[in-house]
């Protein structure tokens, strides 16, 4: 599999209750936010009363780190903060580790690694056509081509168009991970064979995960 493009990704890192707070008689939260939206450059930070609640998510949007990489979203919170941009997420995570660095260094917060999470979305280029491979289900998805048909619809024939993996949801603590898809390209057609991939993973992982897939396709 050939990645097309990063379409986006997310870092999130658990901290433990009240992590921010922790000596706030030594520092300002206004001076923290203020401090955060010169150094990274966030167009927009937060300016009234009510956007300084941790409770709530404390948001900045479209800065800058290291000169090139983009920061769609960071926001903090009372136990943990939220990263996103179109960049890989060891790109994202240098930023966050810069913030809690910097934020150590002037302001005494004491730095901390809780749980991590994250979400990757790709665009991927494959020469495995997913149909082919799940060749079993063509005469079910005839049928749901023909039924349509019988209603008057000009529809494309069915085919098996994704693959989708998760875990029972009830059985799992926070931070709760998200589904693996690989799936069609919305708006492409079939024949240019690129696809969309979710993943609950780092974008190295889960770029390796994608080549395991093609393998097992393959076989």
């Amino acid at each position: 599999m050939r990645l097309s493009q990063i379409v986006g990704a997310q870092v999130v890192r658990l901290l433990e209750p009240n992590r921010l707070t922790e000596g706030r008689e030594s520092y300002y939260l206004y001076d923290l936010v203020k401090g955060i939206e010169a150094r990274y450059r966030f167009l927009q930070a937060p300016k009234l009363v009510d956007e300084y609640d941790c409770t709530k998510g404390i948001r900045f949007l479209n800065g800058v780190f290291n000169k090139h990489v983009g920061v769609d979203r960071f926001e903090l919170f009372a136990n943990g903060i939220i990263c996103e941009g179109k960049f890989a997420t060891e790109e994202l995570e240098g930023f966050v580790e810069d913030v809690f660095g910097w934020a150590e260094k002037e302001f005494g917060i004491p730095p901390s690694k809780g749980p991590q999470a994250y979400l990757s979305h790709l665009e991927i280029h494959s020469e495995t056509d997913i149909a082919e491979k799940f060749a079993a289900f063509s005469t079910f998805g005839q049928n749901l081509t023909d039924l349509l048909r019988s209603y008057g619809q000009a529809t494309a024939e069915f085919k098996v168009s994704m693959i989708g993996l998760h875990s029972d949801q009830t059985e799992t603590p926070f931070p709760k991970a998200t589904a693996f898809v690989f799936d069609r390209r919305q708006g492409k057609p079939y024949s240019e064979q690129l696809y969309f991939s979710s993943a609950p993973l780092k974008t190295a992982d889960h770029l390796r995960v994608l080549d395991k897939l093609e393998g097992l396709l393959a076989c």
